[in-house]
């Protein structure tokens, strides 16, 4: 009896992972999804070639340029700062 409910159990489980899963992926625009006045951008992270899609309300994005602005300002005023003499033996 036991040997014939882990049969069974086995069965059931091997089954359930032969079936289709019910979720099925779809493409739709912003208008179909009823979502206005967001902007969409393209972007590919460092590291990978897939690219992917991002979208957030024109004041997110203004907030993230700014940041994104204020990080090379600083990265570039420490280059400034940085003295360059004396490095790789020169005079």
């Amino acid at each position: 009896m036991v040997r014939i409910a882990l049969m069974l159990t086995v069965a059931g489980v091997l089954a359930a992972c032969t079936t289709q899963p019910t979720v099925t992926k779809q493409r739709m625009t912003l208008a179909e999804a009823n979502i206005e006045g967001l902007e969409c951008r393209n972007e590919k992270p460092i590291g990978t070639n897939f690219g992917r899609t991002v979208c957030a309300s024109p004041e997110a994005w203004k907030k993230f340029d700014a940041a994104a602005r204020y990080e090379n300002d600083l990265a570039f005023q420490k280059a400034r700062t940085t003295a360059n003499v004396g490095t790789f033996n020169r005079q």
